[in-house]
């Protein structure tokens, strides 16, 4: 103990009579060690506290997966008690979400009559309730994972709740509503567009395209039905969807569009007639031409070079001020030349 004392006194005597810059480096140092020594700590404790949370989220994946086997095997599913389910979710508080994890495995893995009991097991055990709960008081975040969850068990009960979701400020969140609601309908995949205010985004018509393409089930929409959308977006997205789907029947509602004011309209919808093949619509996309937006003359040179000919290119009443505009001219003379 005296020595413990006579060194401290001399590591005392020996800071005292240091000069200053050597307080300063002795206390740098010692700061410098102590936030290496908590940095450590911190790392340590949150890797315990992880394993610990991984293995505890593992015993209740087993646990859950067992009891959803148990209800989706079972002869008498309808009949199948599920209080110990129920008790078990508000037991664990990592359950429910683990829980919504199990299912969407599974609904990857079941078709037909199995998801159908899936989805009525969802529903018994409550959890279709704390997603809707989550509709009404979660955070936006939240709200994303709530309606993805529900367009993927195709759990349609409450869309008085995903409707104001179409009005979100948040891009994701709308995003996953319009998704919801393409996805879980049977009939009419695009009446949701009533209730939009603003517009399509580009991103948000591919994904629309793309679920209407490889999973809606139901019969494709009569896509004319939205050209007199009072959003320019949703206009050109009916017209982009006519000519992907090949809805020939459609493009006779086309040909009055031509007449419309905004360009990316008019343009979309020359590309569309000449996609298609409607020679019979040339003679009004050549009068397109007298808009004076290069995008639109360009459009009307592309569909002259696939639907027209050389003589209707020559005669045409062209300004070519324009480098680009004289440039696609010459383009489409070369192009005629060689048919």
């Amino acid at each position: 103990m005296d020595l413990y004392h006579q060194l401290i006194a001399q590591l005392e005597q020996f800071y005292n009579g240091s000069p200053f810059y050597v307080k300063f480096n002795l206390c740098a140092s010692l700061l410098f060690f102590l936030m290496i020594f908590l940095f450590i700590l911190f790392i340590v404790n949150t890797r315990y506290r992880k394993s610990v949370i991984e293995a505890k989220r593992k015993t209740i994946e087993k646990k859950l997966s067992g009891l959803i086997n148990e209800y989706l095997f079972s002869d008498e599913y309808e009949e199948q008690p599920t209080e110990d389910f129920k008790n078990y979710l508000q037991q664990q508080s990592l359950a429910k979400e683990v829980a919504i994890e199990q299912f969407l495995i599974f609904t990857e893995s079941f078709r037909g009559d199995y998801i159908d009991r899936l989805r009525l097991l969802f529903e018994k055990v409550g959890l279709a309730d704390y997603l809707f709960h989550i509709l009404k008081k979660g955070f936006w975040a939240e709200k994303v994972k709530a309606v993805y969850v529900l367009s993927e068990l195709n759990i349609k009960k409450r869309d008085d709740l995903i409707f104001p979701l179409l009005l979100s400020d948040h891009p994701k969140l709308k995003a996953h509503a319009i998704l919801y609601f393409v996805k879980t309908a049977d009939n009419k995949p695009l009446s949701f567009l009533g209730h939009l205010q603003d517009d399509l985004s580009l991103w948000e018509q591919i994904h629309i395209e793309h679920i209407l393409r490889y999973y809606y089930l139901g019969e494709m929409p009569n896509f004319s039905l939205y050209l007199k959308h009072r959003l320019e977006s949703v206009r050109i997205f009916a017209v982009r969807m006519i000519r992907l789907f090949n809805q020939f029947e459609s493009t006779k509602a086309l040909i009055p569009m031509l007449n419309e004011e905004e360009p990316e309209v008019k343009k979309e919808v020359i590309r569309t007639l000449t996609a298609l093949n409607i020679i019979e619509a040339l003679p009004f996309i050549m009068q397109a031409l007298k808009t004076n937006v290069l995008l639109v003359q360009q459009e009307v040179l592309r569909a002259i070079t696939e639907m027209g000919n050389y003589e209707m290119l020559v005669a045409l009443d062209i300004n070519l001020n324009n480098p680009s505009l004289a440039f696609a001219f010459e383009k489409a003379q070369y192009q005629l030349k060689l048919h």
